[in-house]
């Protein structure tokens, strides 16, 4: 008998999708799944703002707020522009923006069975 791994990456394979296209999206999807990362995303969604701006917004501490923008920066969702002795941080327009509003509109439509998932509620 397979492992599940073994399944699921036939299951990938089979449908064209590689084990590498799966481990990208999952990341991708990790990386505004966490709750820091999605509150600054929510943030700066809003206009762009300086690391001690997020922190006073969100009532997070400078090193929780650099090492997330870190991530954020570093994987495409954030860029940082230097003015004077700050970096500012903005959404990058040209795909992060565009892929929240789907999800925001996907959310808003699904909403109701998103939260009535029993499988979702389950991991």
């Amino acid at each position: 008998m397979r492992s599940d791994f073994d399944m699921s990456r036939t299951k990938l394979v089979t449908i064209g999708t590689t084990n590498a296209d799966y481990v990208s999206h999952k990341l991708l999807l990790r990386a505004i799944g966490n709750e820091t990362r999605f509150a600054i995303i929510s943030l700066l969604k809003e206009k762009p703002f300086s690391v001690g701006d997020i922190c006073e917004k969100l009532g997070f501490e400078q090193s929780r707020v650099s090492h997330n923008l870190k991530c954020l920066v570093d994987c495409g969702f954030v860029n940082a522009e230097q003015d004077g002795r700050n970096r500012i941080y903005s959404l990058d327009d040209k795909t992060v923006r565009p892929m929240l509003q789907l999800m925001e509109k996907h959310v808003e439509r699904y909403k109701h069975h998103l939260v009535a998932c029993r499988i979702l509620g389950d991991e």
